[in-house]
């Protein structure tokens, strides 16, 4: 019975019925008002290493911005046509999240959250009198270092022995070394002994060392040019560890592929892979870091999905201790605003909305920022001191260095090489942030 009917007494019913007169009743499909229609929430996150707006048709929807979040309600039936627009130095490479987002037309039946990524885009721009510095992007790996320069090009440097710097050699080069073939490339990453880059189309070379299949390309064997990662074409946002590789695909669903002795694929098995495998339950991932054995993954809701070894609490779920691992993601404790996410060798940390940072994981030279160091470290996570406007985080092998929206730089943690870069290596271990000096 249709709810919006108005209900009439049996016999009166029959009375108008044999006197063939009196009002019709309601079809029973009627539409219901508006008022009296389910409201469902379209959910906008803006995310990747660019920056755009998305706005709704009827106005409602209103994002811009790298990591802006919006939301607004619709009635059962309406249809929202989203438009993107770059802002400058970043395209729009497409919708994601729910698959009713994918082509920005969307008939609201349902809750819907959906993913708008923006990718940077080296460019220069240039008249007569001005002329801009070309913008370049610097991943550094171990004893070698990567540049994506403005023209999509990729020049390495450093340690070649194992042919990371992906010029067809396995000589040391002190100074860059164009990369064979790549012409087009938009996001690079340097891990251990290789390297990986996601390319404008989408698809992932990686080259250097591939004993444990890390380069994606279905062998073990060096390459000293960039080789194709097989069946990888959505690709926004890849990360190369130590001898696991993982990326994140337009629409938040993550692929990893190389060394799984601690689950650190994240596909419920503790088995090798040369080729890509999806992570198990991964589907609104919107940033990813790799650690020595574990990987983490912000989520378009802010919160946060780690997997791996767990010996000293990388994973952040509150069950780590010496032999734990979890081959199948496991949610972060206590975090729901995360923006970004950094891997070190056995810590994580981690940005919020709100600009401070949390660590968790190992905590021995005092990498978790929050004032104590000994063995145990965090197996949940812990607020670095005195951060409250933090922009990003990189966590290194045994410190963390954080930056902000000023250009300055803090770093803590273990400083027997000075790198924390206050000018004070005499502190082996510094607990709290310390400025770095002459930054800005």
């Amino acid at each position: 019975m249709n709810r919006y009917l108005n209900i009439l007494p049996t016999m009166g019913l029959l009375v108008l019925l044999g006197c063939g007169g009196g009002p019709s009743p309601p079809p029973t499909d009627s539409v219901p008002p508006p008022e009296l229609q389910p409201l469902f929430a379209l959910s906008i996150f803006v995310s990747g290493t660019g920056a755009g707006r998305v706005v709704s048709n009827s106005g409602e929807i209103n994002c811009s911005g790298a990591g802006d979040k919006c939301k607004s309600d619709f009635v059962n039936g309406t249809s929202v046509i989203l438009t993107s627009t770059a802002t400058v130095g970043s395209r729009f490479i497409g919708f994601g999240g729910d698959p009713d987002c994918f082509d920005g037309a969307i008939k609201i039946s349902k809750k819907i959250t959906c993913l708008a990524t923006f990718m940077s885009t080296p460019t220069t721009t240039s008249t007569t009198t001005v002329t801009t510095t070309p913008k370049i992007t610097v991943s550094a790996g171990y004893n070698y270092t990567c540049a994506l320069l403005s023209d999509s090009k990729v020049k390495c440097w450093g340690l070649n022995d194992d042919g990371q710097l992906g010029n067809n050699a396995t000589s040391t080069s002190l100074i860059p070394a164009m990369v064979s073939g790549i012409t087009n490339a938009n996001v690079i990453s340097a891990g251990i002994d290789y390297t990986c880059a996601v390319l404008l189309g989408g698809t992932v070379n990686c080259w250097g060392l591939n004993d444990d299949g890390q380069l994606g390309n279905n062998a073990t064997s060096t390459s000293l040019i960039p080789a194709m990662v097989i069946g990888i074409t959505a690709a926004t946002v890849v990360s190369a560890g130590e001898s696991h590789t993982c990326a994140v695909l337009l629409g938040g669903t993550v692929n990893c592929w190389g060394l799984n002795n601690d689950g650190q694929l994240g596909n419920a098995t503790t088995t090798n892979s040369r080729t890509p495998v999806v992570v198990s339950g991964m589907a609104t991932a919107t940033d990813i870091s790799i650690g020595l054995s574990h990987t983490c993954a912000v989520l378009l809701d802010g919160k946060i999905n780690c997997w791996g070894l767990n010996d000293d609490g990388q994973l952040g779920d509150g069950n780590g201790a010496a032999g734990k691992s979890s081959s199948l993601p496991v949610v972060v404790s206590g975090i729901s605003t995360a923006l970004s996410v950094s891997a070190g060798d056995a810590h994580t940390c981690a940005v919020l909305a709100e600009g401070a940072i949390r660590c968790w994981g190992a905590g021995v030279s005092g990498q978790l920022g929050n004032g104590s160091a000994g063995e145990e470290g965090s197996s949940v996570p812990v607020s670095v001191n005195g951060i409250t406007t933090a922009i990003s985080v990189s966590a290194g092998s045994e410190h963390t260095c954080a930056q902000f929206a000023n250009g300055m730089v803090s770093c803590w943690g273990g400083n027997g090489y000075g790198q924390l870069g206050n000018g004070n290596a005499s502190l082996l271990n510094v607990l709290i942030p310390v400025n770095v000096t002459g930054l800005p």
